[in-house]
């Protein structure tokens, strides 16, 4: 059985990003399409921020809907209790 330091360790090396990668970018085994296509120049900033970004609005809207439903719910239960 590994120690606490042994297992922090362990965590912080598989966890740690790789040389030549920039800050906040990991090093994994794939990269995503996006850093592959930007690195090669195919593809423009704008599109790899909305591969990147292209859940950002349904959430975004499902979040309104979600806040907009409470509201109306305590509006209501004010005047029901109120």
């Amino acid at each position: 059985m590994k120690k606490k330091r042994a297992k922090r360790r362990a965590r912080y090396r598989a966890t740690k990003p790789a040389e030549g990668f920039p800050k906040g970018m990991a090093a994994t085994s794939q990269p995503s399409r996006a850093i592959v296509t930007a690195a090669t120049g195919t593809a423009t900033s704008s599109q790899a921020q909305k591969e990147q970004h292209k859940y950002l609005l349904p959430e975004l809207r499902q979040i309104g809907i979600i806040a907009a439903s409470l509201f109306l719910i305590l509006i209501i239960l004010s005047f029901i209790l109120g």
